[in-house]
């Protein structure tokens, strides 16, 4: 009995290490979306979409993907660094920012 479960678990183990069979998705199950769309599972509705009204997880779940920064601070340094621009511009009387977005 004990080396039937020995042979068992080392078969799982075996299938369970198998590549990808979808080359566009990582994993062995190619999901019911296209490989350009993300999914996220919000376990419940969000209360609110408008950053400024939210005080939910559901709701800080879905604003914190829709609602990029342009820029934002390192954690370390407090230095600004890009977030959704790549670069970004300012006038000489320094009134007018250009950001160049990626």
């Amino acid at each position: 009995m004990k080396n039937v479960l020995i042979l068992l678990f080392t078969c799982v183990q075996i299938l369970s290490c198998s590549k990808s069979t979808h080359p566009d998705y990582f994993g062995t199950i190619k999901p019911s979306h296209p490989a350009d769309e993300i999914v996220v599972n919000g376990a419940s509705e969000p209360q609110y979409l408008d950053p400024t009204l939210v005080s939910d997880s559901s709701s800080r779940l879905m604003t914190s993907g829709m609602f990029v920064r342009l820029v934002e601070s390192h954690p370390q340094t407090g230095e600004i660094i890009p977030d959704l621009a790549q670069s970004w511009d300012v006038s000489k009387d320094g009134l007018e920012y250009t950001f160049h977005l990626r």
